[in-house]
């Protein structure tokens, strides 16, 4: 239940979190790679066409013959896996683990995934859109940092966003 950060820190992990090819980090690098093999899977394999179809509704996708349980474990397991890469990654980034570390990253995962047009219903939304809701809630919480506002604020501002988000893409889809 305590930090650990006593690791040595001329350690091949630590390098990855800090250097990266061309002067980017290779936490970029791998984000971009992570997308793109994302995108594929979502938009050109049985499997995430048929993931779509259960989020955009379930009952439907049952009685198309899709198994769902099958489906939803290996989508969870492979967003476990996406995870772990991330936390590795983190570990990387900061060179020391909390238990605490990501605490709160909910309401920023979804700020990111609504911003970036995923429905709020499921069934439709880009791995694309959603790296770029999340570099726009990355932005909007540094611009916090930078004007010196509370953290407490980046909370508000997101909630903002996400309603904002929220009734413009309900203005939209409007008939």
């Amino acid at each position: 239940a305590t930090p650990i950060g006593n690791f040595s820190k001329d350690n091949l992990l630590f390098d990855l979190g800090s250097h990266g090819p061309l002067g980017v980090p290779t936490s970029v690098w791998l984000m971009l790679i992570m997308g793109a093999l994302g995108h594929a899977v979502l938009h050109h394999t049985a499997f995430g066409w048929r993931a779509q179809a259960i989020g955009s509704n379930a009952q439907a996708a049952r009685f198309s013959g899709i198994p769902l349980a099958r489906y939803r474990v290996l989508a969870m397991t492979l967003m476990g896996g996406v995870a772990g890469v991330a936390g590795v990654m983190e570990l990387a980034f900061l060179q020391s683990g909390s238990p605490t570390t990501g605490q709160g990253y909910e309401l920023y995962v979804i700020a990111s995934a609504i911003i970036g047009g995923t429905a709020l219903t499921g069934g439709s939304g880009s791995v694309v859109g959603g790296i770029l809701g999340a570099l726009l809630i990355a932005v909007i919480r540094n611009g916090l940092v930078l004007l010196e506002l509370s953290a407490n604020w980046g909370t508000v501002v997101t909630g903002v966003v996400i309603i904002a988000a929220v009734a413009i893409g309900g203005w939209v889809r409007r008939p």
